[in-house]
Order: structure tokens, then sequence, then C-alpha cells
């Protein structure tokens, strides 16, 4: 399995995890998504795997991650839920690229 797969299936796994989506989404960017750059992605995810990066770090780099605790804290829980059903998505799509195991 790829390293995308893999960082993107603890990611999930992070989401169904304790505490508010907030805690959960910004946690799960820090630790898994973050470091991934976008070319250890399949093509067909790189652009939405982008959009996420933005709309979750405001297009700065993160650090420590204060810049996504802050951004994400921000958001609604809707907003939030959005962003996790796209990080849900790309990891389908990644496992779907993957085949069969």
């Amino acid at each position: 399995m790829s390293l995308a797969w893999e960082r993107f299936y603890e990611a999930v796994r992070s989401l169904a995890s304790w505490g508010t989506i907030q805690e959960r989404l910004s946690n799960t960017y820090i630790c898994y998504l973050g470091q991934l750059e976008k070319d250890e992605l399949p093509p067909e995810v790189q652009g939405n795997f982008l959009d996420l990066c933005r709309s979750i770090t405001d297009g700065k780099p993160f650090g420590d991650g204060s810049i996504v605790r802050e951004m994400v804290s921000r958001m609604s829980d809707e907003e939030a839920f959005e962003h996790a059903e796209k990080i849900i998505d790309i990891y389908d799509n990644i496992a779907r690229h993957e085949g069969p195991l």
C-alpha cells in the first residue's frame, strides 16, 4: 500500500475518534495529512486534496499546528463535517486506485 493510502486510512480512523468534529479534523490533518505532497496522491484527487489543505491552513505553513487548530476552530460543525467527508471521499478514491489487497 502507498503512503497516501496509509495516511488517509489513519485519517479516517482518526475522524471516528472522540472529541468535537473540529478537534478530530484538526488532529487528523496535523497527524496524518499535512505532510503529504499532492504528487503522492493519484492525479484524480490532487485538486480536492489541495482545496482541503487550503481551507484548513488558509494557504499558510502550519508548523506546530496552531494555524490548523485556529482555522478549524472557527468552522461551524457543518463546515467541519464537509471537510471530514472530503477526507473520506479522497480515501475512498485512493483505495479504489490501489486495487484489491
